[in-house]
């Protein structure tokens, strides 16, 4: 439902996995009313050690439960406008049809800092803009996650 990216060298991509799947359980939940995603880069930077090591790897249920006690905001692709925080790297490497931006690194990148603002000119504060879920555990090795109440 929601956006494809290609990750730059790092481990990331348990955040911005566990940001598409609340995305779309957003827009779900909301009978497709609200269609808005969810920011990987505030997960990456702000669940810290609780979800894992940031750029070198973290667990997406931990994601999740950040989702349900802390919130999360809107996001999008590197520099896309009109969303509180979007994803901190840009792509890197040769890919047809696309801007270059660079190289990708020899190693990951550092983990962002976690910063409780959204970007320069966006009109909506930080602690309004997220949006919290409920987290549902159905069997001990089988996991279902559903946003069943939003807010923001």
């Amino acid at each position: 439902m929601g956006r494809t990216q290609r990750l730059p060298y790092l481990g990331s991509c348990w955040a911005v996995s566990s940001a598409e799947a609340m995305s779309d359980r957003l827009c779900v939940q909301s009978g497709g009313r609200i269609k808005r995603l969810l920011s990987d880069t505030d997960i990456l930077a702000c669940c810290g050690n609780f979800c894992g090591r940031g750029c070198e790897g973290g667990w997406p249920i931990r994601a999740w439960e950040y989702l349900e006690k802390h919130g999360v905001c809107t996001g999008g692709h590197y520099r896309q406008k009109g969303v509180c925080k979007p994803y901190a790297f840009h792509q890197c490497g040769y890919h047809p049809g696309q801007t270059y931006y660079g190289d990708c690194p020899r190693h990951t990148w550092p983990t962002p800092r976690c910063e409780k603002f959204c970007r320069r000119g966006y009109p909506i504060p930080y602690q309004k803009d997220k949006f919290w879920g409920k987290v549902k555990y159905e069997a001990m090795f089988q996991q279902r996650h559903s946003i069943s109440t939003m807010g923001n």
